[in-house]
């Protein structure tokens, strides 16, 4: 499918498993690969100017009914159905944007496929992308359907400590605004869609949050912060490839309990500025856009190199506030 190699990639290689809400799916058992050449992408940037060749595959175990509905909100009579099943969207291919895509139920498990940089074939319309790429949803569906019963689910540990299900419980609006420097902040839950994909599954079923930091008066603002109930295993398995890739800019927080941790990466200024702690056996991402004013519009009044400057402030109000409510 590709004119250069594809490799495996590790946990964190790319926005699908390099935060708490990401690595949900992966906690409730589920499969998520990246197979891809040496390019990354940031959320925004076009697969096609950075020369991105990739193969993305999410299973979901125990999946039928989030995807009925999932199947139901997008299927709208316009797929090509697959072959092998009914409950299949695709494959479909779209050669102006060199992808291609495979969503199925087979058996009880949701499956997800999205190949990227297809074009590199020399291949000219969808429907030719579409002969090429069949083979590959074949023998996924096949395997797939030989695989035994998923085993049961892992649960969150009894010694994990209960995180609030309230974002400004996280990190205050006045604190958004003293930090950021620019108001009025609103904290909170800002999401448009349906929500009724493999994503926002993986949130609903571990209690995992996004929680927006929005300018009050905007439907945009200067990042996001990510918490996932029992998800200090991400922290610890992700922060092993931070430290080889040279990223930490920081390896503390203030106010950190015994056992807890936390790293900060925030050195280069075209990616963006995170703050990761674990607490309490959770896992908390704060994420700071980039300063790429070209690509993200950002409120009036914002300046986000001034966030970025306090990210170790933010970070610390956020352990703080933890603290607080754990006693």
């Amino acid at each position: 499918m590709f004119a250069e190699e594809v490799s495996l990639r590790p946990i964190g290689f790319d926005h699908s498993s390099n935060g708490p809400v990401a690595v949900s799916l992966l906690q409730l058992g589920s499969v998520n690969c990246v197979w891809a050449n040496e390019q990354t992408l940031q959320p925004w940037e076009s697969a096609s100017v950075k020369g991105y060749r990739g193969v993305h595959l999410t299973v979901v175990p125990d999946g039928e009914t989030p995807w009925q509905a999932y199947a139901e909100t997008y299927s709208g009579g316009q797929e090509i159905p697959f072959a092998h099943s009914e409950n299949a969207l695709g494959p479909r291919c779209v050669a102006e944007i060199e992808s291609c895509f495979f969503q199925a139920l087979v058996g009880t498990a949701w499956v997800d496929l999205t190949i990227t940089g297809v074009g590199a074939a020399e291949t000219s319309n969808d429907g030719e992308l579409v002969e090429l790429i069949t083979p590959l949803t074949d023998a996924l569906v096949q395997t797939l359907s030989a695989e035994p019963e998923a085993p049961p689910r892992w649960t969150v540990p009894t010694t994990v400590l209960p995180l609030p299900d309230q974002c400004t419980d996280f990190l205050s609006d006045a604190q958004a605004e003293e930090f950021a420097a620019a108001a009025p902040f609103s904290v909170g839950v800002f999401w448009d869609g349906p929500r009724v994909g493999q994503f926002n599954h993986g949130m609903n079923e571990t209690g995992a949050q996004r929680c927006h930091l929005n300018m009050a008066d905007s439907d945009s603002g200067i990042g996001y912060f990510d918490y996932l109930p029992g998800g200090g295993w991400g922290f610890d398995a992700l922060n092993e490839r931070w430290k080889a890739a040279g990223s930490i800019t920081a390896d503390t927080v203030p106010g950190l309990r015994a056992g807890d941790a936390a790293v900060i990466r925030c050195g280069v200024p075209e990616e963006a500025c995170t703050a990761d702690i674990r607490f309490g056996g959770n896992w908390v991402q704060l994420s700071l856009t980039a300063y790429l004013p070209e690509q993200i519009m950002y409120p009036d009044g914002v300046d986000i190199r001034v966030g970025r400057d306090n990210i170790a402030d933010f970070a610390a109000a956020i352990v703080a506030n933890l603290n607080g409510t754990v006693g």
